[in-house]
């Protein structure tokens, strides 16, 4: 499901987490039937876990637990079907 924010037109995205791997500075994911990437294409979510201290850890380990409980996040991105990897802007879980 996309949600437009008003936050300079960012975009959020949900699902259970259907996949994470960290490679080198970034952790990499995606979400359960999203449509704002393409996994056709291999394409990702990330964190910069350099760049996005000390938020990144914290991301990290919410997706760790919500993948681990199959709960869903919510995830904020400057545009959807961007070609390659996306970075995110930040992520939150509802409980």
């Amino acid at each position: 499901m996309l949600l437009l924010t008003p936050q300079a037109n960012a975009v959020e995205s949900s699902g259970v987490v259907s996949r994470i791997f960290p490679n080198g500075n970034n952790v990499y994911f995606r979400l359960k039937n999203d449509t704002c990437i393409n996994s056709a294409t291999n394409d990702y979510y990330y964190i910069d876990m350099v760049n996005q201290k000390p938020a990144a850890s914290n991301w990290f380990a919410m997706l760790l637990a919500a993948s681990a409980t199959g709960k869903p996040v919510r995830v904020s991105v400057e545009a959807c079907g961007v070609a390659g990897n996306t970075a995110i802007r930040y992520i939150y879980q509802d409980f």
